[in-house]
């Protein structure tokens, strides 16, 4: 069983983070009559899943778009770059200062957001656009990186939907691959770097507000179709003033 179930983003000129969305270790066994049944729907879906991802493979491969070192440097924050057809969008984050952890005051607050600090992001950074989907994490499967692991979807769909039942060594395979796939230095957002790009120069408990708020994301009580349900396909709220979506 995999230990968790995270989302995935990247950042820092290919960077990638993984947040904890839940644990989750389903048993699955077919008894009787519908084994037949439930072996055969489970057979039609790896086929239909292995011609998806042998697509996916070319348009990857056929499309390796490394950004060329002059246009590196031109970049501002909000400018957006892919590396392949089938990459992460990347948008670059400005530099700045803010201070990491949460007021004491603030509601639900955890105790490891405390003490509070000043942290400076001395240059600016490019961070995945959205959190890494299926779409692009099948496509690293088929292209033989991932150490050939096929996440399940729970039924709820792949696609653009955000990749899920992946933990921190699965996002190392996968911006390993993209390293060697764009010849370009692809990892994980650091903590610090992730708040800073998630608060976007906000103070507030969330970066649209301190209240919840209705459809601003997708959990337990925000308000949206998916709440308490499913994932939502990435982009699906609005984002935050750096153009991170769902973070």
């Amino acid at each position: 069983p995999r230990p968790g179930t995270y989302h995935l983003r990247i950042s820092t000129r290919g960077t990638w983070t993984a947040r904890v969305v839940e644990v989750s270790n389903p048993d699955e066994r077919y008894y009787g009559r519908e084994e037949t049944r439930e072996k055969k729907q489970i057979e039609e879906e790896q086929h239909r899943l292995k011609e998806q991802i042998v697509v996916q493979r070319s348009a990857a491969v056929n499309f390796i778009t490394p950004l060329p070192s002059s246009n590196e440097r031109a970049l501002k924050p909000k400018d957006t770059f892919k590396e392949c057809s089938q990459c992460p969008e990347m948008i670059v984050v400005p530099p700045g200062s803010f201070i990491m952890g949460s007021d004491l005051h603030e509601p639900d607050r955890m105790v490891d957001e405390s003490p509070q600090h000043m942290v400076v992001i001395a240059q600016q950074f490019a961070v995945g656009k959205f959190a890494v989907t299926f779409d692009e994490w099948d496509t690293c499967v088929a292209d033989g990186g991932c150490d050939g692991y096929a996440p399940s979807d729970r039924g709820w769909g792949r696609g653009r939907r955000p990749v899920i039942n992946v933990n921190w060594g699965d996002g190392q395979a996968y911006v390993a691959w993209l390293s060697r796939l764009t010849g370009k230095a692809y990892r994980l957002l650091t903590e610090a770097e992730f708040e800073y790009a998630a608060r976007a120069r906000t103070t507030t408990a969330y970066f649209w507000g301190d209240e919840i708020g209705k459809n601003n994301a997708n959990c337990d009580g925000c308000g949206s179709q998916w709440d308490d349900k499913q994932t939502a396909p990435v982009g699906s709220f609005a984002p935050n003033t750096f153009g991170l979506y769902d973070i």
